[in-house]
């Protein structure tokens, strides 16, 4: 595709269907479950319209401290050198993140576009970029991290309390270890083992 064209998409995923026999088969039991009605989605068709109809009524406000942060991390984007051909990082790409920031918000219904908001844009964007095999600032801090087992990296992520959602989504950022169902699962096997202690929602462990 022409850069000219590239540059209109604020997000870009390079998708790859890598064969592994376990998540396959995770995902496989999953659509049967589905197939058998044992799993039925929290909202209906219905709801989850109504729910995007009114978010889009709300004009979300960006806090000072939100805006800094993806300045901040923007500004440390554009010196970091990339490939050749890499997508370009340019005043687009800060219009995105805001754009995204302010998505976020609409999603959890809030009028104030905040720093949690401003980092899940971060995240998404991110990770966009490394699928493309582009470097992002604070990438080399990773090294500590990419130098873990499957294990040790479950133990690094729940040091501190995390829910299920907040966990998985903090998994799944090694998807050569975990996709979403691996992940949860994991998080009840070792919930049930006795080695994550569950309080309030959260998980944390032990």
């Amino acid at each position: 595709m022409p850069d000219s064209l590239l540059s209109r998409f604020g997000l870009i995923f390079l998708i790859r269907d890598i064969p592994n026999k376990e998540e396959d088969l995770l995902i496989a039991q999953h659509i049967a479950k589905v197939r058998r009605g044992e799993i039925e989605p929290d909202l209906t068709t219905d709801d989850l319209m109504k729910f995007i109809n009114y978010a889009k009524t709300i004009s979300p406000v960006e806090s000072e401290e939100a805006s800094k942060v993806l300045t901040d991390w923007w500004g440390s984007l554009r010196e970091v050198t990339q490939m050749d051909g890499a997508i370009a990082i340019d005043y687009r790409t800060i219009e995105d993140l805001h754009r995204l920031t302010e998505a976020y918000a609409r999603m959890d219904l809030s009028e104030v576009a905040t720093i949690n908001h401003a980092k899940k844009a971060i995240k998404i964007l991110n990770d966009s970029l490394h699928t493309l095999g582009m470097d992002t600032p604070g990438q080399k801090n990773d090294s500590v991290v990419n130098a873990m087992t499957k294990t040790q990296f479950f133990e690094y992520t729940f040091k501190e309390p995390r829910t299920m959602v907040k966990g998985v989504a903090l998994l799944t950022t090694k998807p050569h270890w975990f996709n979403d169902f691996s992940a949860e699962k994991m998080i009840v096997d070792f919930h049930a083992s006795g080695r994550l202690l569950e309080s309030g929602g959260e998980y944390q462990w032990v």
